[in-house]
Order: structure tokens, then sequence, then C-alpha cells
């Protein structure tokens, strides 16, 4: 199971895709978008959907995960981190891939921080489960929660702190954007699966109210 976790903005957009293979779980790759180099927001959203699709067809990830507005932000804000949350569900709609929405509290739980912890904290905490020294921004590491945080509400994937030891498969301690270093979840404890989320594009049933 591989996943494409996006942190959507305008400034900077985080892709991380993580991949699930038996008892392990590794980095497949992260990348940094960097929309604010255009002037405009249509140049903007279309550079975004551009970069998300070469992206979705280079690594051919099975689901797409990307986190919900903070609703903490300001009105301009939230409407403006919309406008980029909308590109990436159409960049994965339009390649046939489901959506599932989480919100940042979820992401950083997930990861074994608390849902108030700094970015600071998430990232140091992304590194050490996927083996990275460093990431170019926290965007980056956000995008890589966010792809953890869907296998592990799909119930594919535990927290260290709920019963697992996660060690490194490799000698090398350096990492590269697009570098696909392993580590080894080991059982220590039988735990319930966690449910698993509702996909964007669920179907909703709408009753027909009869006229008076």
């Amino acid at each position: 199971m591989r996943i494409l976790g996006i942190d959507p903005g305008t400034q900077f957009l985080g892709a991380g895709i993580v991949e699930r293979q038996g008892c392990r779980v590794r980095h497949v790759a992260h990348a940094l978008l960097t929309p604010k180099d255009f002037d405009t927001l249509p140049d903007k959203l279309a550079y975004l959907f551009d970069g998300l699709s070469e992206i979705i067809a280079a690594h051919r990830p099975d689901a797409v995960a990307v986190e919900t507005v903070f609703h903490g932000k300001n009105a301009r804000s939230a409407l403006v981190l919309a406008h980029a949350r909308g590109v990436a569900l159409l960049a994965a709609t339009k390649a046939d891939l489901p959506v599932f929405e989480y919100a940042p509290s979820q992401v950083k739980r997930a990861v074994g921080a608390s849902g108030s912890a700094p970015k600071e904290v998430v990232t140091r905490l992304v590194c050490a489960l996927l083996g990275l020294t460093e990431v170019e921004r926290a965007d980056c590491a956000d995008a890589l929660a966010i792809a953890l945080c869907h296998l592990n509400h799909s119930g594919l994937l535990y927290r260290p702190a709920d019963g697992f030891r996660i060690t490194r498969r490799d000698g090398d301690a350096r990492a590269s954007a697009l570098s696909r270093d392993q580590i080894t979840i080991q059982r220590r404890a039988p735990m319930p699966a966690a449910p698993a989320a509702t996909p964007t594009r669920a179907h909703a049933t709408i009753k027909r109210r009869d006229p008076p």
C-alpha cells in the first residue's frame, strides 16, 4: 500500500510518499513545490496541479491523504489554502485515486506528538520514524506525517507508542528527497485496528420531501 500525503499551501506545498510492504514501512520520496515563485493565484494553482500530477504519475500511489483546513486560521488564509486543497483533490480525482482527509491534530498524534505540538516536533518525529536526517522544510515532514496518519487510521500502521518498536534496516544515516531507506515495525502486543477514514468522495443519500 503506497500513500501520497499532501500538505497544501500557496507558498509551499509538501508532498510525501510512504509505502507499507508486509510489516515494513519505508520512505519512498518527498518533494517541495514552490508556488510562491508565481505572481498570480491562477498561475500558482496551475503549477500545483501540474506538479502533483507528475508526482502521482511517477510514484503511482494507491491513495491520497490531505490535511483539512485548520479552523484557527483567519478567513483570508483559510480561503487561499482552500484553493490549494482543491487543486490537490482535483489532481487525485483526475488520477482516479481515493482521497482521505485528516485534521492537523490527528496527523500529529499519528506520529506520536501531541495535538498541539509545533512543527519542529513533528519534523523530528517523522525523520526518526522514517530514518531521515532532515527534510527541506516542515511542509515535507507534514506531508509524510499525513501519509503515515492514513496508514494508521486505515489499520495498516500502528504508532510506536501503542506497542511497536521501529528500527532502521540499513546503516546509512543519510537520506535525500528520493531516498528509499527502510524501517521495520516489530509488533510487541496485539492492538485493535483503528477505524477506517471516510473517503472524500463518499456517496450521500438525499430524501425527497413531498410537496405540501
